[in-house]
């Protein structure tokens, strides 16, 4: 029952859109049964992501699933589940325009899951990190120092590395820094 949300998730990294809606949903029908909150959580989440990128699902209907598993989620001990339910906070805060908000909580989910050894959701909450800084309210200055405790990190992935750099020589010009932009 725990590895169905885990299978979900690889088959929407697959493309398999109704494959993985199928898996968490019987994840979800399975662990109501059962009382496995904690796998009802996850699988609800991930499948309330899964349906608001095409638009089958409300931001309202998101946002309601995500404040239903929060709790759970704190209370049940996972910080891998803790964290991509704060990334997806984040990036729903970010797309509403509250960049310094959305930052916070990606910050967190990159936290938790480097702690949980969850290295692609370390990944992805860093990523939506990097875009809080290009495009929320933070300071060039700030910014840069931001990039720079990240870097360690980034070097495990080479898409996070790549957007580091992009997003590190934009703030260097922003900065009027223009040998660091160029290099």
């Amino acid at each position: 029952l725990s590895a169905l949300p885990r299978l979900g998730r690889a088959l929407r990294d697959a493309g398999r859109m109704d494959d993985a809606d199928a898996a968490f949903t019987e994840a979800i029908e399975r662990g109501q049964v059962v009382g496995a909150r904690l796998v009802v959580a996850d699988a609800s989440l991930a499948r309330a992501e899964l349906r608001f990128q095409p638009a089958l699902i409300s931001r309202d209907d998101i946002v309601g699933e995500l404040e239903r598993a929060l709790p759970v989620l704190r209370k049940s001990g996972d910080d891998a589940a803790l964290a991509r339910a704060l990334g997806l906070g984040g990036r729903l805060r970010f797309w509403r325009g509250h960049a310094l908000d959305a930052g916070e909580d990606l910050w967190q989910a990159a936290l938790l899951a480097r702690g949980a050894g969850a290295r692609s959701e370390e990944a992805e909450s860093l990523q939506g990190v990097l875009g809080t800084i290009l495009h929320g309210p933070m300071s060039a200055s700030d910014g840069l120092n931001r990039i720079e405790e990240m870097r360690p990190r980034a070097a495990r992935n080479g898409r996070l590395e790549t957007s580091l750099l992009y997003i590190e020589g934009s703030l260097a010009a922003m900065h009027a820094d223009v040998d660091r932009a160029r290099s």
